[in-house]
């Protein structure tokens, strides 16, 4: 007999238990999932001492369950000071004076500081966001020790933490028994790191001939970075680096060169020399944190360049526990196949990998795959014993073809046999909240399984504000969509108040895994303007199998460039062309004749700005 409690499937957040004359009922549970975070949070200073900073990064609680999730206690653990949770906005203002005790000013509006008053109820399918603010003050932060406890990763530089207690009873990733503790960091420096160009490249490499390219870190923060490292990765028999040697501080606004020289002895085969290696920037930068890596190609001949393609591009095992991806190059330079991941994080227990027979799934190191040869990477599925989570997840390739936009997606469908499978791109959007103000946004959503997708409705869910949706409308998207093909839809704003929205779109289908969802807000941003501008490398046609290049340079502002995604929209019949890519630059190669439609984001300080661009393709 089944006792009370004992079977629990958290993927489909039921509960299984017997009534007391013995009868198997279900029960709808709450499921906790933390997003936005890998467990901890990188602090930022402000940027002057008299006014507060609100910090980048923010810590997502969503009910991934079918019952109302209840968020029962956040505490402090550890709290560093001048650090807080961001409250409710309040009454107008330009300065702290103008708020009350307990408030901090975000111009235009005063916050209350410290966490929201519990339980705190959010229901299924919807989320709750923390967010956090370093209030007025000079100097570093006063950081708390480190409770017992804290994992050693963060213990060099922690400053701070927090437990999220729930009514779930879910385990696994940040969560333990419904609760989540996150880290935080502390800042070695606000500076911010732009490294140009993110590519370099020698042509006509020939030996005894030496070449140089100059590479510029610029600090677009408001606080001193320091460069701790730069170096080659690899080559460095023919590749070396000159400039000032580390550490080099780099104060806001200015920048600092150093030299990429190539010298190949005479007498040298350019089969030795032809490839890629990295040059790698470390810095105390916030948004540097793992380490700039910027590709270095050297080429005998002129543009030369990996080409990457990948099949299958879908794999199922339900038939066969193991699959394998042949990784070919069909360019005329070395592609480096740097790392793998897979998504979402619940799915990782389910996947390993193996190059030549050696399992590399926690130890992966660069395949290099010559012009014209391939590699198989062989991917082993296999279900632990009692989990009964979807396995359904995407493989990041990543690597060095930026015509690919370095990287390409394979779709795992593990044992669940032919399915839909929905991917939304972009996956948000935050509009100017004042009256008036009319905005369109494009989303594009995509099915990378192997049955018909169906998107059949669409419900508007708001956590803050204006829960009719009155001032949001969303159309385009109802449809079915062919496994592999894609469908673009709309939201358009229309301003009716300077109050703030958020809340979520919440798409309905057929596809049996994914909660497809859209994060729109409407926000009070006092930032400067943005503005994304689309501008072409070439004003003719574009032609099957040429790349076609375009960039974000001409956009405001600059500092955002480099932060520009790019989402195909729509393309001709008989297309297979797909990217969703970040960057200041990006490329593709039409596969055939006909117009290919792609839009481009930008955001700085929520404001946002999109542009979009069509492209005639001839044969």
């Amino acid at each position: 007999m089944i006792k009370r409690s004992m079977l629990m499937l958290l993927g489909a957040a039921v509960l299984f238990s017997c009534s007391d004359d013995g009868n198997i009922q279900e029960e709808l549970i709450p499921q906790l999932s933390i997003e936005g975070t890998e467990g901890s949070i990188n602090l930022q200073l402000p940027r002057t001492d008299d006014r507060p900073a609100k910090q980048a990064n923010s810590v997502i609680i969503r009910n991934t369950g079918q019952a109302p999730l209840s968020i029962t206690n956040l505490e402090w653990l550890a709290k560093p000071t001048r650090v807080d949770a961001i409250g409710a906005s309040g009454s107008e203002c330009t300065d702290d004076s103008q708020c009350g005790g307990g408030e901090a000013c975000l111009a235009p509006t005063c916050v209350s500081l410290g966490f929201a008053q519990t339980p705190i109820e959010v229901e299924p399918g919807l989320r709750y966001d923390l967010e956090f603010l370093v209030t007025t003050g000079s100097g570093e932060l006063d950081c708390p020790a480190a409770p017992e406890g804290t994992p050693e990763e963060f213990l060099n530089s922690f400053c701070g933490a927090f437990q999220i207690s729930t009514n779930a009873i879910n385990s696994g990733g940040l969560v333990e028994n419904g609760s989540a503790t996150i880290y935080l960091l502390r800042p070695s420096s606000s500076g911010q790191i732009e490294i140009t160009p993110d590519f370099v490249e020698f042509q006509l490499v020939q030996p005894g001939v030496p070449q140089t390219r100059d590479v510029s870190v610029r600090n677009v923060g408001s606080e001193t970075l320091t460069v701790t490292e730069i170096f080659i990765a690899s080559m460095r028999e023919f590749v070396s680096v000159g400039g000032e040697t580390p550490p080099v501080e780099i104060e806001p606004g200015t920048s600092n060169t150093w030299t990429v020289t190539v010298s190949v002895p005479e007498g040298t085969d350019p089969s030795e020399y032809e490839g890629f290696t990295e040059l790698t920037v470390n810095s105390t930068a916030v948004n540097n944190l793992s380490g700039g890596k910027i590709p270095v190609q050297i080429s005998a001949g002129a543009a030369s360049a990996p080409l990457i393609s990948v099949d299958p591009t879908t794999l199922a095992f339900d038939q066969a526990d193991r699959q394998t991806i042949t990784i070919s190059n069909d360019g005329d330079a070395t592609l480096q196949v740097t790392s793998l991941t897979v998504t979402p994080a619940s799915t990782r227990a389910f996947y390993k990998w193996e190059v030549d027979g050696t399992d590399v799934t926690n130890n992966f190191q660069t395949i290099n795959v010559p012009k014209g040869e391939t590699k198989d990477i062989v991917v082993v599925f296999e279900r632990p014993a009692g989990n009964e989570d979807s396995a359904v997840a995407t493989l990041q390739i990543n690597h060095n073809d930026r015509i690919a936009n370095s990287r390409t997606e394979v779709t795992l469908l593990g044992d669940a046999g032919d399915v839909p499978i929905a991917r939304i791109y972009p996956t948000g959007f935050t509009f100017q909240a004042a009256q008036g103000e009319i905005s369109t946004r494009t989303f594009v959503i995509r099915n990378v399984g192997t049955a018909d997708l169906e998107i059949t409705d669409e419900d508007l869910q708001f956590s803050v504000g204006d829960e009719s949706g009155a001032e949001f409308q969303v159309s385009g998207h109802l449809g079915t969509i062919a496994p592999g093909g894609l469908r673009s839809g709309t939201v358009t704003f229309t301003g009716a108040n300077a109050t703030e929205d958020i809340g979520v779109v919440i798409f309905e289908s057929n596809d049996p895994n994914t909660s497809i969802e859209l994060g729109i807000k409407d926000v009070v941003a006092a930032a400067a303007p943005v503005s994304a501008v689309i501008t072409p490398a070439s004003l003719n046609d574009g032609k099957v199998g040429v790349v076609a290049s375009f960039s974000a340079n001409e956009s405001t502002p600059a500092q955002a460039i480099t932060n520009a995604l790019w989402t195909l929209t729509s393309r001709p019949a008989g297309s297979n062309v797909f990217f969703s890519a970040t960057g200041a630059e990006m490329q593709f190669v039409p596969d055939v004749a006909g117009e290919y439609t792609f839009s481009m984001l930008l955001s700085s300080e929520l404001r946002e700005s999109e542009a979009t661009f069509t492209l005639n393709v001839v044969p």
